[in-house]
């Protein structure tokens, strides 16, 4: 049996045994591609939400182009371990090298779509570590079918959702918040708490009309993440649904680890916000501003050209003509008993207020990003934020 034959609801039910398993991994041909080149995979995709970011955002507009670039690039289905189709991108050495690249540069394009894919990545890994071999297969087909992962939570306390045994299944009361993709996601991980209080991961499968409420997530640059609330109530769970032990969820060193996940979608975000503006400030301000301590222009030159011997201060503040284009300023603050010492650094009060005289906003930014800087700084840095003059005299025309 072909691995792309699965059907219907997953994960199968126990008729699928191990031989049935092992066999269908074996022949399996794959419905999607898996990128041999993971970073040109990520680049077409974040190229692609970039180019339509802004319009999601002002229509709160669901991103099902970008999900479905996703699945065509191969993203959807990397995480998974070769074993099941994918190239081990939510674990192992493969993670640690390429996984912090992919999720800046999403984040860095759009936010959202960082966002979606870091939630589908941390479903993988989970089922992958906890799950069962039918689990983990019946995930992989539904991936390779354009299905879009998540890990829902954040309880709605005192809505926290709970697993009450019921026949030989398990029903739902509750609810979740902040589900990211709510009206994306068929098949969510979630959390439950079971009738003797301990967190359980399960993955039902939520019928099309099952209502979720967005209607409170207004979050600027993040609104078609689709993030809401949904009600679990009265939804049936079967056994083959539960995934892992009790307690797996909040399981070491992975539940506090996989925090930098998220942190890499934020950076790229606050790297593309960086890449948008010109800080202006004057080598006065830059003096004031750091309490007066010495202050260079580091000046530009071969190395040995002069037959003295050079200072400290010379060999801080000179650098090979290769940079010259830099025009860089450096503090140099060290003395003789600090360095006999050992002390490697010296604490620097740094007044942004008063070092910053202008922040330019990039000519082809929009005003969504201009709103996106004014709530980013410091209140007292306000009134300094003004549109580069390229945007209404264009240096080309």
């Amino acid at each position: 049996m072909p691995l792309g034959a699965v059907s219907g609801t997953w994960p199968p039910h126990a008729s699928w045994r191990r031989g049935h398993l092992l066999a269908a991994m074996a022949i399996s041909p794959l419905r999607t591609p898996v990128p041999d080149d993971l970073p040109s995979a990520v680049e077409r995709v974040a190229e692609f939400a970039a180019s339509r970011a802004v319009r999601l955002d002002e229509e709160s507009a669901a991103p099902d182009l970008e999900v479905e670039a996703l699945g065509r690039n191969g993203l959807l289905t990397a995480p998974f371990t070769p074993a099941f189709g994918g190239v081990g991108l939510s674990s192992g050495q493969t993670a640690a090298r390429e996984l912090p690249r992919c999720l800046s540069a999403l984040g860095r394009a759009s936010l959202p779509i960082g966002r979606l894919y870091e939630g589908h990545v941390n479903a993988i890994r989970l089922v992958e570590t906890y799950g069962s071999a039918a689990q983990k297969l019946g995930m992989s087909d539904e991936a390779r079918r354009g299905a879009l992962f998540g890990v829902w939570a954040a309880d709605d306390i005192p809505h926290s959702l709970v697993l009450r045994r019921e026949g030989h299944g398990w029903r739902l009361e509750g609810r979740k918040i902040f589900c990211s993709g709510a009206s994306l996601i068929r098949t969510p991980l979630i959390t439950a708490k079971d009738e003797e209080g301990h967190v359980r991961l399960a993955i039902p499968s939520l019928p099309p009309d099952r209502p979720v409420d967005l209607a409170a997530w207004t979050a600027q640059g993040m609104r078609a993440s689709l993030t809401g609330t949904v009600d679990f109530s009265g939804l049936q769970v079967r056994d083959d649904e539960i995934v892992g032990e009790p307690g797996d969820y909040h399981r070491e060193p992975d539940f506090s680890g996989g925090a930098w996940r998220f942190l890499a979608v934020h950076l790229g975000g606050m790297e593309g916000l960086f890449e948008g503006v010109a800080i202006q400030t004057t080598i006065g301000r830059l003096r004031e501003s750091v309490g007066g301590l010495p202050l260079y222009q580091v000046t530009y030159g071969i190395p040995g050209a002069t037959a003295r011997t050079p200072t400290r201060e010379d060999l801080m503040t000179k650098k090979r003509p290769m940079f010259e284009y830099e025009h860089e300023v450096r503090i140099v603050h060290a003395s003789d008993a600090e360095i006999n010492e050992g002390v490697l650094g010296h604490p620097l009060g740094w007044d942004p207020e008063k070092s910053v005289e202008a922040i330019w906003v990039h000519p082809d930014a929009d005003s969504s990003f201009m709103q996106t800087v004014s709530a980013a700084v410091e209140p007292a840095l306000k009134d300094h934020i003004v549109w580069s003059a390229m945007k209404e005299r264009p240096p080309l025309e």
